[in-house]
């Protein structure tokens, strides 16, 4: 049976292993006869990883509070910026010049290509579960190819409706750990339409 690597892969769990490492360091050194330069050498390193982590945290709670910023000024201001602007249209010299240079003039769709559309797959892991994030758009939805463990081709796992889907599939023969491909091609009724997606990993 392979063994674990003892160092983590998550941050959060990092940050609290490198804490339990550096609060026995000390005594375990000393027991082991460590010199001074190599003590320092290893606190060193583990305080950069410490801070490392700590800098990212304290920068996307700051990015996460810049964003609900922006949402609430957009879901507080749209709706008075649209009344101005419709104000503006409906000056009496108000011309459709003025407006496409304002940039203010609605659009026609564009025809959607369903011969060039290709899903955008994103994959999360919660427990060991696989969450398979996608914009469905004006389709009915996708069908999810996999290959997993030592399988050796893909093959038509689900056709999904919604965005996400989960993937709460155990482990082929138990394994403790498992990579897993995936695939998403869009589907216009029961006909497959589009590109397929990239080929996106995991391993859970």
């Amino acid at each position: 049976m392979a063994s674990q690597d003892f160092f983590p892969s998550k941050d959060a769990d990092i940050r609290e292993w490198l804490g339990t490492f550096q609060t026995n360091f000390p005594t375990i050194a000393a027991q082991l006869g460590l010199s001074p330069s190599e003590i320092s050498e290893i606190t060193a390193m583990s305080n950069v990883f410490i801070q490392d982590i700590d800098a990212q945290a304290q920068k996307e709670q700051e990015l996460k509070a810049i964003i609900e910023t922006k949402i609430s000024n957009r879901e507080e201001k749209s709706p008075i910026f649209r009344a101005a602007i419709a104000n503006i249209k409906n000056r009496r010299n108000y011309q459709k010049s003025m407006g496409e240079l304002l940039g203010i003039v609605s659009r026609p769709k564009p025809k959607l290509d369903y011969d060039t559309l290709q899903p955008k797959p994103k994959l999360t892991t919660v427990a060991k579960e696989v969450k398979i994030t996608f914009v469905r758009g004006n389709t009915h939805g996708v069908n999810i190819y996999c290959r997993r463990g030592n399988e050796t081709n893909f093959s038509l796992m689900v056709r999904s409706y919604a965005s996400p889907y989960i993937d709460n599939r155990l482990n082929l023969n138990g394994a403790s750990s498992e990579r897993r491909e995936y695939y998403l091609r869009y589907m216009r009724g029961n006909i497959e339409v589009g590109q397929n997606s990239d080929i996106v990993v995991v391993n859970i």
